[in-house]
């Protein structure tokens, strides 16, 4: 027994040693340091504690801004993160959160509808870069975890191939290239649409001015057709109705999550705040007339908000049917999200969460 274990011991040595021979040579090939990985344990204190925390998915990373107001505020939204990678996220930066701030919670259609991923479907991945200790990243495969950050040089040969066979690629195609010969009608740019990640510029600009109420700068702004959300629209339909990853199947689920995200920021003392943003009216009617109604009222209702307060900002005609509030069908421009914003930041001065003395529009 002493004996068969000895030779296990020699032989996981001689592995463990070979690997981290060939993890060396990998590096130095490719020039590759390696890197601890970051942020093992949640983020620590800081003087100046953050006033304002913005959680959710892309519709509030692009739609809300708090650049404007002095107010100190962080952005802890992130794009498909769901209400169980918020609560991660507030328990991650809790000691650098104000013991009175506002916890902004975007709602959607999206947050609610989207399917709960297993451990082998999970957004994990994206977390690794140190945005979540790895005790806080939810559904986590350890083992994954500890070979890919920890002790990568398992996993060497792996690698080592993989850039090994986008080189050769890398250098395949180049060498076509440099030797194509392309006609002169077929050198002029073109343009690839994807809807998923293009965002158009809006055609036009709000000027910011403090001293007009949003529903001033919302009455001013121009108009402009949503004709060219189209595209947009066709993809999130295909995306949100028959993809797979979203639907009826976990609507309790999520708002279950949405329930312990409210009640931990409510023992911490904060103040949650539920908001949902605008998507356009052209994408609102390609998902059919009761899709915010199914996806997003309903589970809203039967969601114990422990009193929290809702501002529906998707409730806003205007704010729904101009693309000029718009970079694609579901996602707000500068103009739309400085709007929303402001909007926000008047009504928590109407509820009292903050003063007009505090909210300081620079």
């Amino acid at each position: 027994m002493f004996l068969l274990l000895k030779k296990t011991v020699i032989v996981i040595t001689i592995a463990l040693i070979l690997s981290i021979g060939i993890d060396i040579l990998y590096r130095q090939t490719y020039h590759k340091k390696y890197q601890w990985p970051k942020n093992i344990w949640i983020m620590p204190d800081i003087p100046h504690k953050y006033q304002i925390v913005k959680l959710g998915n892309s519709h509030a990373d692009d739609g809300l801004t708090f650049a404007n107001y002095n107010l100190r505020s962080i952005a802890l939204s992130s794009a498909a993160q769901s209400f169980e990678y918020d609560l991660a996220m507030l328990k991650m930066y809790q000691n650098q959160i104000d013991k009175r701030a506002i916890i902004v919670i975007n709602v959607s259609p999206m947050s609610f509808s989207q399917k709960k991923p297993d451990k082998a479907e999970s957004l994990q991945y994206k977390y690794y870069d140190g945005r979540l200790s790895p005790f806080l990243i939810p559904h986590i495969q350890a083992g994954d975890y500890i070979q890919s950050q920890i002790i990568p040089f398992v996993r060497a040969v792996t690698l080592w191939r993989d850039d090994h066979a986008k080189e050769v690629k890398n250098k395949a195609m180049n060498t076509y290239a440099a030797n194509w010969t392309i006609p002169q009608e077929e050198i002029s740019p073109k343009v690839e649409i994807t809807p998923k990640i293009t965002k158009i510029p809006s055609r036009d600009s709000i000027a910011i001015t403090p001293k007009k109420s949003a529903e001033e700068e919302l009455d001013e702004a121009p108009f402009s057709p949503d004709d060219r959300l189209q595209v947009s629209v066709n993809f999130m339909v295909q995306k949100w109705l028959y993809s797979g990853g979203f639907g009826r199947e976990d609507l309790e689920t999520n708002s279950k999550d949405l329930e312990k995200l409210i009640k931990y920021s409510l023992e911490k003392g904060w103040r949650p705040v539920l908001i949902s943003i605008p998507i356009s009216q052209r994408l609102i009617n390609g998902l059919g007339g009761n899709y915010m109604e199914n996806f997003l009222y309903k589970p809203l209702k039967k969601t114990n908000l422990h009193g929290s307060d809702f501002f529906d900002f998707s409730a806003y005609k205007k704010l729904r049917e101009s693309a000029h509030f718009y970079t694609n069908s579901d996602h707000l421009s500068e103009n739309g999200a400085h709007i929303v914003s402001h909007m926000l930041i008047e009504r928590l001065i109407l509820k009292g969460y903050i003063t007009e003395k505090e909210n300081g529009f620079n």
